[in-house]
This record gives C-alpha cells, structure tokens and sequence, in this order.
C-alpha cells in the first residue's frame, strides 16, 4: 500500500476530477485519513472491523452515523476501483447503512428572526439573510458569488452540483448592491476560493448564542427551516414549496407541514368559541 499522505492526495485528486465540491472533499478526506490512521495496513480491514468502529458511540447522533458510514463507504469503494485493495469490506450486506431519523424542523419564530436580523451586520446579515430570504444552505452561502444574482433570479448550485434558478427576494437585492458584482462574495482569508461551510454554521451559531439574540439553539439550517415553513403559512403550494427548496422528493418537502405547539394551542382554543 502506498505511503498515507500519497494516498490522500490521490483520493482527493480524484474526487475533484469528478466534480465533487470543495466541501465534498474535505469531509470524505478527513473521513480517509481516520481510517488510514487507525488502519495502516488498510488493504486487511474487515467489515466487521468497520461496523464494530461506527457502533463504538453509543451517543453519536444517527445523522452523524449516517454521514460518518457514506465517508467510509466511498473511500473504501475507491480502493477497490482504483484496485488497491482486492476486496472492498463495505460491499458486504452486514455493513448496513444506519437508520437516520427524519427531524422536525424548527423554524425560528417571527421574533425571533427579527432578533437575530436586528444584532446581524456585515457577512452575519448577509448568510442569515440568504438562509431566509432564499433558503440556502451553509454551503451554498459560503460559495456565494456575484454573478449568481440578478435582479429577477437568483441562480445557486446545490447538492451533487444540481443547478437551480429561484426569484430574488427584494431584501436580497438590495444586498447585492453592497457586494461585488463579480467573484466569491465571502472569500477565505487564509487561501484562495471562498469560506467554507464550517464557518458559516459555526459563526451563525455564535451569533445565535449573543444575549441580545438568545437563541441557544439557533443555526444557519433553522433559517432555512424558517424560509419553507414561512412559504407554507403564506400561503404556497406543496410543489411551489419543494421547487423553491430545491428537494428531490416531495416527502422531504412534506415534513415543513408539521405544525407547531403555538398552532396546535391557536386550533384547540378555537373550539367552543
């Protein structure tokens, strides 16, 4: 087996010769160079040496199990495509992908929202604004360019580099104009491209946890929560809702219908009335 860093650089250079994003890359490598460090010899790992590693944490949330087994199983499956081991161990029907339970969103309240966009200024403004007026991820907010939007659309590249083109709310247009017209909108200080994902959930969460803001629980994922439920009471259609969200499947769209206890308690106090 080739030298660990050796093998890193390939994995990684491969993957970019595939298209996959910078954020792709990253989590899939830190991923490889885990297992490389437990696993010198990787060509001898076993299916059960990986399933008895990813059972190790009882406490590891089933979203993080579940992204946790993609890593292994794409490195691993390379290995075998690239021929560098003979047999791939995640082939195998007992390395099961985990069970990873469907969450509720959790939309912030209207005030809420106002809290955070009130103690915002600058890129903080900026991310929450593109989570709640566009409904982007962290990672689509951290590549971010100019050229992305105009005054009628806005054009954001998604998940498995899938292209769509949404309306251009008026409060992001107005924010364009602060902002270069061309290139990375949040540029990473310390190389060349953009921020990464990371650091816009972490510092959102930050700012969720100010005083003046006191959402302890906020994220970046919450405002995105926020866009699709807010689309919803507003009156938008389930397929309007799943366009604009830019999901794959109607059933991820159907879970923003869930309503939440100040509208159950609104629906129960109405009987009898």
């Amino acid at each position: 087996m080739k030298d660990h860093h050796e093998l890193l650089d390939r994995y990684q250079r491969w993957m970019r010769s595939t298209g996959r994003t910078h954020s792709t890359i990253a989590q899939r490598a830190a991923m490889a160079d885990r297992i490389l460090t437990r696993w010198p010899a990787v060509e001898s790992v076993t299916t059960e040496d990986l399933s008895d590693w990813l059972g190790q944490s009882a406490d590891l949330a089933p979203w993080s199990r579940a992204t946790y087994y993609s890593g292994v199983r794409a490195f691993f499956k390379w290995l075998a495509l690239a021929n560098l081991i003979d047999t791939d161990p995640t082939a195998s029907p007992l390395f099961e992908r985990p069970k990873a339970r469907v969450g509720v969103p959790k939309p912030l309240t209207p005030a809420e929202e106002a809290r955070a966009l009130i103690a915002a200024n600058g890129h903080m403004q900026a991310w929450l604004l593109l989570a709640l007026r566009a409904g982007l991820r962290a990672h689509e907010i951290a590549a971010f360019r100019g050229e992305s939007i105009a005054e009628d659309h806005i054009v954001v590249i998604g998940k498995g580099q899938k292209e769509a083109s949404i309306p251009t709310h008026p409060d992001l247009w107005a924010l364009a104009q602060t902002y270069p017209r061309r290139g990375w909108w949040f540029p990473s200080p310390g190389h060349d491209g953009h921020i990464s994902r990371n650091t816009v959930t972490i510092m959102v969460g930050r700012h969720f946890r100010r005083p003046e803001v006191d959402i302890p629980k906020g994220s970046i994922h919450r405002a995105r929560h926020s866009y699709a439920t807010s689309l919803l009471r507003r009156g938008a259609n389930m397929r309007q809702v799943q366009t604009l969200m830019r999901h794959a499947s109607p059933a991820t769209t159907a879970i923003y219908t869930a309503v939440d206890e100040d509208e159950l308690r609104a629906a129960i106090n109405t009987l009898g009335a």
